[in-house]
């Protein structure tokens, strides 16, 4: 594992050629049913089977979406932030899920950019949905080939004003059922740029709620008796409230979760042990975390009174845990969110998941992921 993330005194991050921004201030997802409509498919079937494949042409919310951006016209809107996406593992800003019904998806998300010259920086734009940009409130970009999980990118240019500019994204979607819902800004320049998270929050929670998302691990890997123990890396400061839920498939959300348990990550330990994995079935299962850090001698003034925030900051994580026959295998993000759970990073890496009769070689890296929400 790389080492721990850190943020720097003004809770800023670096951006330098070929690095992308990830630190966001976010506002919630909104979600809207779109069916667009009703009409016949399209014949484009060879009548030969393909595993399974038929192909059926642009399904009529798609097609629905595309008449309404010929003509529509996006303004800027007022958002409250209720979660930061922080840099991580990934270097999309990704919140790729399931949706069982053709749905239309957008999030809005702000933040400061200070470039290191005083020049125009270039940046490589990539999404499947769209994506527009403004910066110190005027429109500077609009980008919506809204290909289904299909990448497309192209190359803008936005004017950054020496101080520092405030960049809002709009991203959306159309969710037919999977999507994959992210965007990208490389930055093409020469000179670096710094990212600034336009919130009143202590660097200092940023950077240990980072170090905490980034270096927990179950104990065992595997766990053939029910007990299940998360070890950090490094024992934190304070007292760290965490906690666990394991939902059922996209499938069975009806379901209640398959386990939800809270514990305390005491001052100076670096050991957790969580009650109620015994009861899972066998099977592997994604686990998702919530750190949550409680500075009760914090005296900055809280720009998002509804949000909770306050002196409390959460950083969501996820796990890959697996419950008797099966082997584990870790997962991460550095993600936190003001206030408690919320919609939240994790990173997918390639894993494989072998029988506990026989014994992995090596154990896969961690190497490349999806941002998904946990919700």
């Amino acid at each position: 594992m790389s080492a721990p993330l850190t943020a720097s005194s003004a809770a800023g991050f670096s951006v330098t050629r070929g690095s992308s921004v990830t630190a966001w201030a976010m506002g919630p997802v909104h979600q809207a049913y779109y069916p667009g409509t009703p009409a016949l498919a399209e014949d484009r079937v060879q009548y030969r089977f393909i595993n399974g494949f038929v192909d059926v042409g642009d399904l009529p919310c798609r097609v629905a979406l595309w008449d309404e951006i010929k003509t529509r016209e996006v303004t800027l809107e007022p958002f409250e932030v209720e979660a930061l996406n922080l840099p991580g593992f990934n270097r999309r800003v990704e919140f790729s899920s399931f949706w069982h019904r053709p749905t239309r998806l957008k999030r809005w998300l702000k933040t400061r950019l200070v470039p290191w010259l005083a020049e125009p920086c270039r940046f490589r734009l990539a999404t499947c949905g769209g994506v527009t940009i403004w910066v110190d409130g005027e429109k500077a970009v609009s980008f919506e080939p809204f290909r289904r999980n299909k990448e497309s990118s192209t190359e803008i240019e936005l004017n950054l004003r020496p101080e520092g500019s405030e960049v809002i994204v709009l991203t959306e979607e159309l969710a037919e059922r999977d999507a994959i819902w992210f965007f990208e800004l490389t930055l093409l320049s020469d000179a670096a740029i710094t990212a600034v998270l336009p919130v009143d929050v202590a660097s200092a929670d940023i950077a240990a709620l980072m170090e905490l998302a980034t270096s927990v691990r179950p104990e065992p890997f595997h766990s053939t008796t029910g007990e299940l123990t998360l070890v950090f890396a490094h024992a934190p400061d304070v007292d760290v409230s965490v906690t666990a839920l394991i939902q059922p498939s996209v499938h069975m959300r009806d379901k209640p979760p398959l386990l939800q348990s809270t514990g305390v990550l005491r001052k100076g330990e670096t050991c957790l042990s969580l009650p109620g994995a015994g009861a899972l079935p066998d099977a592997y299962h994604p686990l998702d975390l919530t750190l949550r850090l409680d500075r009760h001698g914090w005296s900055g003034t809280s720009p998002l009174p509804r949000t909770g925030w306050k002196s409390s900051t959460g950083a969501p994580c996820r796990l890959l845990i697996a419950s008797r026959r099966c082997w584990s295998f870790w997962q991460t993000t550095a993600k936190c969110a003001p206030g408690g759970p919320s919609p939240c990073r994790r990173l997918e890496g390639p894993w494989m998941i072998p029988s506990a009769r026989s014994s992995p070689t090596r154990w896969p890296p961690l190497t490349s992921g999806a941002i998904v929400p946990t919700s």
